[in-house]
């Protein structure tokens, strides 16, 4: 009859075949290893944020310009002006949004999703704003084709003042941009 040893203690008492590291060595080399991964995450999220930031400008400068040039005295296109091109003047701006929402989508998910369990944060606030602004302009739009329907001119008139497109595109545009240059610092 053999009486077996429990593994406690013949860990203790047989030789060891992997050549022990100080605990300094291992230690460093692992926080090394650590460091080098953190590093590789925060490329990665500057990099994602980098292409959401440049397609965020790519499509809202051409919105600011479209919805705010006439403010400045800037020419526009005649196909944009007039009282007969209304709904291509409010639906173009609309379309100019719509890829900077796509990009972006994650405040709006993250946002909706904290609202919703109680604990708002500040994409919350974000998905909010954008949300009402793009919500009021597409209201809008609908007041436009409705007053140009009716023969209504100046009421048509009146909602196209009411579009905010520019608003939501500037909210999310801008907030990226600070995102962006966290990720850079943190990179």
């Amino acid at each position: 009859m053999r009486l077996s040893v429990p593994p406690l203690i013949k860990r203790a008492t047989a030789p060891s075949r992997v050549p022990r590291q100080s605990a300094t060595q291992g230690g460093v080399s692992a926080a090394k290893a650590a460091r080098e991964a953190a590093n590789k995450k925060a490329v990665e999220a500057e990099t994602v944020m980098r292409r959401r930031l440049i397609v965020s400008f790519v499509f809202t400068i051409p919105l600011f310009y479209l919805s705010m040039g006439h403010m400045f005295s800037w020419p526009l296109p005649a196909c944009f002006l007039g009282h007969e091109n209304m709904i291509t003047f409010a639906f173009t701006q609309f379309l100019l949004l719509i890829p900077v929402i796509a990009v972006n989508f994650k405040y709006f998910s993250g946002g909706f999703k904290s609202l919703v369990h109680g604990a708002p944060n500040m994409d919350s606030l974000i998905a909010l704003g954008a949300t009402a602004s793009t919500v009021y302009g597409i209201a809008a739009i609908y007041r436009i084709g409705i007053g140009m329907g009716a023969g209504d001119i100046d009421a048509a008139h009146m909602a196209v003042m009411d579009l905010y497109f520019e608003s939501a595109g500037m909210i999310l545009t801008l907030i990226t941009l600070g995102k962006y240059f966290e990720a850079r610092a943190k990179g």
